[in-house]
């Protein structure tokens, strides 16, 4: 009991100090959802204190308590390094498997979906793959990750067991830019980041419990459809400064700031359709 009351004073001063807003709520949020398993530690501890001669064990719950609330605060949504940080050189060093699947090229629109407990996304579309190939890498356990290709849909999953056992599962994939590419998400928690800067990413639709996306968009010279559905969104996206957008958005609790951006109802570039519980949205011109 000491331990949670240390842990509820503590999260209370953090809420204050850092003042009570969406953004800092969704990221305590996103992170005590990557973190829940400490609280099978607390629980442990607990039964092992109540033993005689081992009350002292209460003094390690209390510590990591203060440990725990910390890192609900100030730990990153994705402390997996980002495989694109570096675009001269994709490095496939942190990455457990390599992923190179043959799509359609054929075909008008190319699905890629994901069906996973969690999970971490980064896409990119390059324009130097001449190739009719998606290429990547993940870090999910050997033969954890089951991809089926028919070609045109490509689809990516896990089993929710596996994902609740294995953290910061990510998968960074490159699109050969001359296609046109269906985004389909449907997670338990998903960390989203894309950077397409040659319009061929149509189409973003997820289905999620909880999502942290960041986009970027380069000039779009086709409509881009974002459809997102989840109990707790904080999105934000970069755009081209001449860049139009159409936004319907419903739910509960929301924060929407958009910037220098002009509304078009008719002819959108950006066709914004939001459906959260708590939503946190930013979109602005890119730098």
């Amino acid at each position: 009991m000491i331990g949670f009351a240390i842990f509820i004073i503590i999260l209370g001063v953090l809420f204050i100090v850092n003042g009570f807003s969406l953004g800092v709520l969704t990221t305590v949020m996103f992170n005590f959802l990557s973190l829940w398993p400490v609280i099978l530690i607390f629980i442990g501890l607990g039964i092992l204190s109540s033993i005689k001669g081992l009350r002292w064990i209460k003094w390690i719950s209390m510590g990591l308590s203060v440990i725990f609330v910390l890192m609900l605060f100030f730990n990153p949504f994705s402390p997996t390094p980002n495989a694109f940080i570096n675009r001269d050189s994709y490095d496939y060093g942190y990455y457990k498997d390599s992923i190179k699947e043959t799509v359609d090229g054929s075909a008008g629109e190319i699905s890629i979906i994901f069906e996973t407990g969690s999970i971490a996304i980064d896409i990119l579309t390059d324009d130097t793959l001449s190739e009719p190939e998606i290429v990547g890498s993940h870090n999910i356990d050997s033969g954890k990750l089951a991809v089926v290709n028919e070609g045109k849909i490509i689809t990516f999953a896990t089993d929710d067991f596996h994902s609740m056992l294995q953290l910061n599962k990510r998968i960074s994939l490159k699109l050969p830019a001359k296609y046109s590419y269906y985004i389909q998400i449907k997670s338990g928690v998903v960390d989203l980041r894309t950077d397409d800067m040659h319009n061929s990413i149509k189409r973003i639709k997820a289905d999620c419990g909880v999502i942290n996306c960041v986009s970027s968009f380069g000039r779009i010279e086709e409509p881009v459809i974002l459809n997102m559905k989840a109990g707790i969104s904080n999105i934000k996206l970069n755009v081209e400064k001449e860049s139009t957008y159409r936004m319907d958005r419903s739910g509960g609790i929301n924060s929407t700031h958009i910037y220098n951006l002009k509304e078009d109802r008719l002819n959108p570039d950006m066709d914004i359709r939001l459906n959260s519980g708590i939503l946190v949205f930013e979109m602005q011109p890119s730098m």
